[in-house]
């Protein structure tokens, strides 16, 4: 069981890698649009909205990764009296984990959606309609990225209900 958990952390682990490029990527990405753009232009707006994003998302990722190597650290010096135990512990624990830790994030990603929209539809200036564009843009991911995981986290949470011991 210690093995599937110790997979479980290095997989999350991987993935948070993973958004640290993304992160770094979009932050790129809006220092390009920010030496293109005019004071004013969608362009600019979008490069503010993509640069906090990016800035986020690099500090949100790193935390898991530092997280979750804290967590393999703990897992493998964690005494196991029985396998059996420390399923039910781990199925509970990602029973919580599926009920309670995407509330936030897909609120949080659909209102930067809703909001972009909003932006977009309705403000009269260029530069709040790049803000707007950059907010839907990173919704649309946020909730994309969340709906992954959710995915990948349930199928563990079935793989580890399974095991016999």
């Amino acid at each position: 069981m210690k093995e599937h958990i110790l997979q479980y952390y290095a997989s999350e682990k991987q993935g948070a890698t993973w958004g640290i490029a993304l992160g770094a990527t979009v932050i790129v990405i809006a220092i390009g649009l920010w030496r293109t753009a005019g004071d004013t232009s969608l362009q600019r707006g979008l490069g503010y909205a993509l640069s906090s994003a990016g800035a986020l998302i690099v500090l949100a990722t790193t935390v898991t990764v530092f997280y979750n190597n804290r967590r393999i650290l703990h897992t493998r010096e964690m005494p196991v009296a029985s396998n059996v135990d420390l399923q039910r512990s781990e199925v509970s624990r990602m029973e919580k984990v599926m009920a309670t830790a995407y509330i936030g994030g897909l609120v949080t990603f659909s209102v930067a959606a809703v909001a972009g929209i909003a932006l977009l539809t309705l403000a009269q200036k260029q530069l709040q309609k790049g803000v707007g564009l950059g907010l839907l843009l990173i919704g649309l991911l946020g909730v994309g990225v969340e709906l992954f995981s959710m995915k990948r986290n349930r199928k563990y949470l079935e793989e580890i209900r399974q095991l016999k011991f």
